[in-house]
């Protein structure tokens, strides 16, 4: 043992009589002591120990039943503590990611919805875009068409009157055909007098006679006539037929 102040803690100097004034308990005797106690078994160094102070000494220090308890206590208590923070944590966690999706799923929405109006004004501006160049072109093009419409119109009625020139230039008489028109605006029962040009009254006297057996027919030639004209008369109606006439209902037809 080295010499000199000693670590040992000092002893009490007040004696039994403070002790007793100082703590409470009780006494055990007989059957009773024998059944609730244990020996008490000292199992720490009293100077390096925690629970040993002056005046007063830990129950685990004369009691490895009671260290034992107390060590399984804090491990109980550290486990609960530990599943209880954990569960609230767990918890927390929970709550908080939960509320972070919900942003991030609204996030998503808005930016959808906006790009779904953005490609419905894009639709609608195509849409627009398009109609109006297809109006475009149909104003462009419409006086064309109706330039064109004119045109095809004067060509046909060219067209009709170089046909008609042309047959009277063989020598068909255009006459007969004047005659036939003039002849189906008549009764069959009346006398019927036609004025002809006097170049078409040979061909015009030779179809009367051939085709005109059930009325009386007669041609006679008149100079104001024009050729290929054809005036009839009978009783109080006349009929007057010419190629002008029929010029200018094809015109009409073409050009409304």
């Amino acid at each position: 043992m080295v010499e000199g102040t000693s670590s040992l803690p000092k002893p009490n100097r007040q004696g039994p009589a403070a002790l007793v004034g100082r703590r409470s308990g009780f006494v055990l005797r007989g059957k009773e002591a024998e059944e609730s106690t244990r020996r008490a078994v000292i199992s720490s160094d009293l100077v390096m120990s925690p629970f040993a102070g002056v005046d007063y000494a830990d129950p685990r220090l004369t009691d490895p039943h009671m260290h034992k308890l107390v060590e399984e206590a804090r491990e109980e208590g550290r486990r609960r503590g530990y599943e209880e923070g954990h569960a609230e944590g767990f918890e927390d966690g929970r709550v908080a990611g939960l509320e972070m999706m919900a942003g991030e799923i609204a996030k998503m929405k808005t930016a959808a919805e906006a790009e779904a109006e953005a490609n419905r004004t894009r639709l609608k501006e195509f849409h627009t875009a398009v109609e109006n160049a297809v109006q475009d072109a149909l104003d462009y093009q419409m006086p064309m068409i109706e330039e064109l419409r004119g045109l095809v119109g004067d060509l046909a009625v060219d067209i009709a009157e170089e046909l008609v020139g042309h047959h009277l230039a063989v020598g068909e008489c255009a006459a007969v055909d004047q005659v036939r028109r003039a002849l189906a605006s008549i009764p069959r029962d009346v006398d019927v007098t036609l004025r002809v040009n006097p170049q078409d009254l040979e061909m015009v006297t030779d179809f009367t006679e051939s085709t005109t057996q059930q009325r009386r027919v007669r041609a006679i030639a008149d100079a104001t006539i024009a050729h290929g004209d054809v005036v009839a008369t009978a009783q109080n109606l006349e009929v007057t037929v010419t190629l002008a006439d029929a010029v200018a209902a094809v015109r009409k037809v073409l050009h409304p």
